[in-house]
């Protein structure tokens, strides 16, 4: 048995490896775009001498490098190398969650408003990713209703009969031939996960047992469309907080209702109660605690009552922010097997990178869980055992893991170990 295979293997569901130049101008302009950060990089390195590597200002300095870093590739080299543990041996596998927000800006005609790197190059980029490193990446293709629909008028437009009525082709050739595992999507980009141009993808990753991973916080990334105005609504309202509930739970009902073998995983949990100030200086008032608090209770009634709903802990401020409260929150649902059974653990990486590296991350999540009594085998199954389910690794035969064998096979790429086990 080969070394690699000795391993223990742990699961990040939700990770993010894009840089800068895959996100559209018209949304990064509200974070980094416009900013020179070189004279601030240069600030930090020299106060860096004074403090210990992971004093805040270093994790800002590794932040802000992170953020401008030119390209995918160099990303995944920085996650891999954060990820090595000197005195474990542990493997940490990524599922890789691409963005694709070209039909997010106000005019989509407009190049200026489009990300730098396109949907295809974003695409081939995580494609290498995967053949450089068989069996760390698993990626995940975004969709977005509007690309689907682009691609239909496309294939009318080429006036002879099509073999892609639907318009999602670019995405079911992805997880079949290029490496692809599973599939984002991110409702706060401007549209609902009930969008009837959604509904050939569902019936296709029902049938074939791809994952899904949806935005699922009061947060993030939103569109730059313009909000649409009510009749006899006196004031719009303000442009985040409109997206930003289109990732609502709620909205992914009527979807689960008809597809009930569908594979969903609600990332984030649908955020926090406990963390009561934003990741650097941003306070949650009580409207924002409060939905919340609706959404992860709605959560965990989609975690008891549907077979294939899962939630990851990616982006939880709370887990380090105030770790006795949220670890006890923990501690109850490993309690209950219908909830445990179906979390996912998770990072979100450079977003969080400010706080705690990957490595640190999976540390501080383990020593809290065990020091609030949760037993190491339920420790296990939420760092690895429900992704094995969740990502269909238990079945070689049909789905991800076959699509995937047969992509490295196809690339003259060797099945990494790992690949082996099933429980």
């Amino acid at each position: 048995m080969s070394k690699a295979s000795k391993k223990e293997i742990i699961i990040d569901n939700h990770c993010h490896i894009f840089n800068h130049d895959c996100i559209a101008t018209e949304l990064t302009g509200r974070f980094t775009k416009d900013i020179d950060l070189n004279p601030i990089k240069k600030i930090l390195r020299y106060f860096h001498n004074w403090f210990d590597d992971n004093d805040p200002l270093d994790r800002l300095r590794k932040f802000i490098t992170l953020c401008k870093m030119s390209n995918t590739r160099e990303t995944a080299e920085a996650l891999l190398k954060e990820s090595k543990f000197k005195d474990k041996n542990i493997q940490l596998v990524f599922t890789l969650l691409m963005m694709d927000t070209e039909y997010a800006v106000k005019d989509h005609s407009d190049a200026d408003q489009l990300p730098k790197k396109d949907f295809a190059r974003q695409k081939k980029e995580m494609t290498a990713a995967v053949l450089k490193h068989p069996g760390r990446f698993l990626p995940f293709i975004a969709a977005d209703p509007r690309r689907i629909e682009a691609n239909k008028k496309k294939e009318k437009e080429r006036k002879k009969k099509t073999n892609d009525p639907h318009g999602i082709k670019y995405i079911t050739n992805a997880l079949e031939t290029q490496g692809f595992w599973g599939v984002k999507i991110y409702p706060p980009l401007g549209y609902l996960p009930n969008d009837p141009r959604l509904h050939p993808l569902y019936a296709y990753y029902e049938d074939n047992g791809i994952p899904i991973t949806t935005h699922c916080l009061h947060g993030g990334f939103y569109s730059d469309e313009p909000v649409p105005k009510k009749k006899g609504q006196k004031k719009k309202p303000e442009k985040n907080k409109y997206y930003w509930k289109m990732a609502n739970p709620t909205h992914w009902k009527p979807v689960l209702e008809k597809y009930k073998r569908l594979k969903l995983n609600l990332a984030h949990f649908g955020g926090d109660i406990f963390a009561t100030k934003g990741l650097i200086f941003k306070r949650k008032d009580k409207a924002q605690i409060n939905i919340e608090r609706k959404w992860r209770e709605t959560i965990e009634g989609y975690l008891k009552k549907y077979d294939n709903v899962y939630a990851d802990l990616a982006y939880i401020e709370a887990m380090l922010k105030k770790p006795g409260p949220y670890f006890k929150r923990l501690k109850k649902y490993s309690e209950n097997n219908k909830i445990w059974n179906k979390i996912l653990y998770g990072t979100d990486w450079w977003p969080l990178r400010i706080l705690c590296s990957e490595s640190e991350h999976l540390k501080i999540f383990s020593d809290h869980a065990k020091k609030q009594g949760i037993k190491k085998s339920l420790i296990t199954r939420l760092l690895k055992g429900n992704a094995v389910k969740f990502l269909g690794l238990n079945n070689p035969t049909s789905g991800p893991l076959f699509n995937h064998i047969n992509f490295l096979a196809s690339k003259d790429k060797k099945l990494p170990p790992w690949f082996k086990f099933s429980s």
